[in-house]
C-alpha cells in the first residue's frame, strides 16, 4: 500500500475481519452426520503452548470434543458419499458442510488426509486433461489442501520440531533456528544442521517448518524452541560461555515463524517470575541475538503471481508422492505408479495448470496478505544485529525486488542507524530456498 509505514507500531494496524461461518447447506448428504454444538475455544497463547510441550495429550482436547469417523472403514464411506455429490446447482456452503466431517476425521488421525488426496487424484488428472464432470469438489478440495477453508475444528496442531543438542562435548552457548520454507520439512534442513554442527560442535540446533503464521500449532513449534535455547542457557557458567542465538531463516513462511518467535520471546522475557516449563528466564533478545539469514526472504508485499507459484509448488510434490506410493507391489506397478507420480507433478507445475486457474479467481488483497510476513511487526520486533540476505534474480517464489525493497527498509531502520549495512550474497540465476545445494560452496563462506 502506498501509505504503508514500516516503521508504525504493529498494534496500530487493524484487526483483520473475522472468518464468517458458511450458509446452511441445502443440497449436500452428510451421511447422517450432525455436527456438534459449539465449545467454548481453548487458551491458545504462548502460556497454552507451553503447556502442551509438557503434556502433548493437551493436543486432544479439541479432537475430543468433535465427532466424525474413528475407523478406516466408516471414513471410506464418508469418502464415498462425498465423492459422489452433485454439483449442487453452484452451492459452495452446502460441499463446504459435505466436507466438514472429513476434515474433521482428518484433523483427528492425520493418515485420513492422505486417504482423502489419494481419492481426489482421478479428479485432479481429468481436471489436467479437461475431462469429467467433477470440477465442484476439485476447487473445493484444493481450498481443503490449501487451508482456506475454516471448519472451526479448534486449535490447530504442530509440525514436527527436531532439536540436535551436543553429544560428548560440553555446550557452548550457541543455539542455531533454522526456519523453513512452506511446503518443506526437517529432514530438507538435515544439511544445514550438518553444516551448524561442523561449524559449532557444542551448539544446540533447532529444526522447525513452516505451520502457517499466527496459529496455535505454530505457536507450540516456537515453544519447543524457546524450551531448547532457555535448556542450553540455564547451566551457563558466569564466566564461561556466552548465550548466543542465530536465526537462519527461508523463505516468508520462515520470516513468520520469526514474527512469532519475537512476539513470544517479548512477552517471556518481560516477566519478574518464573515462566513455568522454561527451565531458565530468557534474557532480552537483543543480548543474545548475533545474527539473522534470509535465505530466499523477505517480501513483505508478495504479489499474486509469486504467491500463486509458492502455493502450486507447495502442494505438486505431495500430490506427486501420493500418486507414486499407488501400486500393486509389482515391478510393474511401481513402473506405472512412477509415470502416473510424474504426470500429476509436471500437470499441476504447467503455467497452464487449473490449479493456476484456480487460484486466479482468488481476491487478491486477502491472498497476498496471507503469502506476506507482517513487515510492521519484522521492523519493530527484530533486534539491530548484523543480517546476512542470500537471494536470486530469477526466483519465481520471493521476487528479487521485493527482497531487494526489504533490504533498503532494513537498513533505514531508525534503530540500525550507524549500523554495519545488511550484506548481500545475489545469485544471477538459482532456484527458490535451493542456493545451499546449487551454490554450496559459496553458501557456506558466508
Amino acid at each position: 500500500e502506498d501509505d504503508w509505514d514500516p516503521f508504525a507500531d504493529p498494534s496500530d494496524t487493524p484487526a483483520a475481519e473475522p472468518p464468517r461461518a458458511p450458509a446452511k447447506p441445502t443440497t449436500a448428504d452428510n451421511g447422517g452426520y450432525t455436527a456438534p454444538v459449539a465449545l467454548p475455544a481453548l487458551p491458545s497463547d504462548i502460556y497454552a503452548a507451553l503447556e502442551v510441550t509438557a503434556d502433548p495429550s493437551l493436543l486432544l482436547e479439541d479432537r475430543q470434543r468433535l465427532g466424525a469417523p474413528e475407523t478406516p472403514k466408516e471414513f471410506a464411506a464418508l469418502l464415498d458419499r462425498f465423492f459422489e455429490l452433485p454439483a449442487c446447482d453452484g452451492d459452495s456452503a452446502a460441499l463446504s458442510e459435505a466436507l466438514r466431517p472429513i476434515a474433521i476425521a482428518c484433523y483427528k488421525n492425520s493418515t485420513f488426509r492422505d486417504d482423502f488426496f489419494k481419492r481426489f487424484l482421478s479428479i485432479l488428472e481429468n481436471t489436467l486433461e479437461n475431462k469429467g464432470d467433477q470440477k465442484h469438489i476439485f476447487a473445493i478440495a484444493l481450498d481443503f489442501l490449501w487451508g482456506y477453508l475454516d471448519f472451526k475444528l479448534g486449535r490447530s496442531l504442530p509440525l514436527p520440531v527436531l532439536v540436535d543438542e551436543p553429544v560428548g562435548v560440553q555446550t557452548n552457548g550457541d543455539v542455531v533456528f533454522l526456519f523453513g520454507w512452506g511446503g518443506g520439512t526437517v529432514e530438507d534442513l538435515q544439511d544445514m544442521n550438518d553444516l551448524y554442527r561442523s561449524l559449532s560442535p557444542g551448539a544446540t540446533i533447532v529444526r522447525s517448518p513452516c505451520a502457517g503464521a499466527d496459529n496455535f500449532g505454530l505457536r507450540v513449534q516456537v515453544a519447543l524452541a524457546l524450551q531448547a535455547a532457555a535448556k542450553t542457557w540455564a547451566d551457563l557458567a558466569t564466566a564461561g560461555p556466552k548465550a548466543k542465538l542465530l536465526v537462519h531463516l527461508f523463505s516468508n513462511a520462515g520470516a513468520m515463524q520469526w514474527i512469532e518467535v519475537m512476539k513470544c520471546w517479548k512477552e517471556l522475557s518481560g516477566r519478574a517470575e518464573a515462566v513455568p516449563h522454561l527451565d531458565a528466564a530468557l534474557p532480552p533478545l537483543s543480548e543474545v541475538l548475533r545474527g539473522v539469514i534470509y535465505d530466499s526472504a523477505a517480501d513483505t508485499a508478495l504479489n499474486k503471481e509469486a504467491a500463486m507459484v509458492s502455493d502450486v509448488q507447495g502442494v505438486a510434490p505431495y500430490l506427486a508422492q501420493l500418486a507414486q506410493s499407488i501400486h500393486d507391489g509389482s515391478e510393474e506397478g511401481k513402473k506405472q505408479a512412477d509415470l502416473r507420480s510424474k504426470r500429476v507433478l509436471m500437470g499441476c507445475l504447467a503455467s497452464s495448470s487449473p490449479l493456476y486457474v484456480h487460484l486466479r479467481e482468488k481476491p487478491e488483497k486477502a491472498f497476498t496478505k496471507s503469502h506476506s510476513p507482517d513487515g510492521r511487526s519484522l521492523h519493530a520486533l527484530e533486534p539491530p544485529a548484523p543480517m546476512q540476505f542470500i537471494c536470486s534474480k530469477d526466483d519465481k517464489v520471493i521476487p528479487f525486488e521485493g527482497v531487494q525493497k526489504y533490504m533498503a527498509e532494513v537498513n533505514a531502520r531508525p534503530n540500525r542507524k550507524g549500523q554495519t549495512a545488511v550484506r548481500k550474497l545475489v545469485f544471477e540465476k538459482s532456484k527458490h530456498a535451493l542456493h545451499k545445494i546449487s551454490h554450496k560452496e559459496e553458501y557456506e563462506e558466508i
